[in-house]
């Protein structure tokens, strides 16, 4: 997931339209994968820990357990490291859960691209959603 637009890099605070945004992904995914465990791993920068933190609010209003909130060094924005070997690993730690990586888009292009998903990268707008088996689109027409 791309984190959600922010008014204020410092801060991290999210802008309104995009917190609403977010929360609507958020009931998106909950339709999706049901109500399944939700694990999220997001970056350490703000604009990504308060995306956690809304994600998270959202899904505990839904009813949707989640087992556990972690800043992911990894997930830093361009550190490059988004890539199979670490999902995977991360993945398998919490067998049975949807597990949600916040991250931020060079990082999300650049693993997209080299995974050849056949995804219009510049549509990764903000609180976009990007599965294996579905996409979740942070911008509506």
């Amino acid at each position: 997931m791309r984190h959600a637009r922010v008014v204020s890099e410092t801060t991290g605070d999210i802008a309104d339209d995009s917190a609403d945004m977010c929360r609507q992904v958020t009931r998106d995914l909950v339709e999706a994968i049901g109500n399944r465990p939700i694990v999220i791993h997001h970056s350490p920068l703000a604009r990504a820990v308060n995306t956690a933190r809304l994600v998270h609010d959202e899904l505990q209003t839904l009813g949707v357990p989640v087992n556990k909130v972690l800043a992911e060094e990894w997930l830093r924005s361009d550190s490059f490291r988004l890539m199979n070997e670490n999902i995977t690993a991360v993945c398998e730690m919490t067998p049975g859960c949807f597990t949600l990586f916040i991250t931020h888009y060079p990082d999300i292009k650049s693993f997209l691209n080299g995974n050849k998903r056949g995804v219009d990268i510049p549509e990764a707008y903000n609180c976009t959603i990007f599965a294996r088996d579905f996409l979740i689109p942070g911008k509506r027409d």
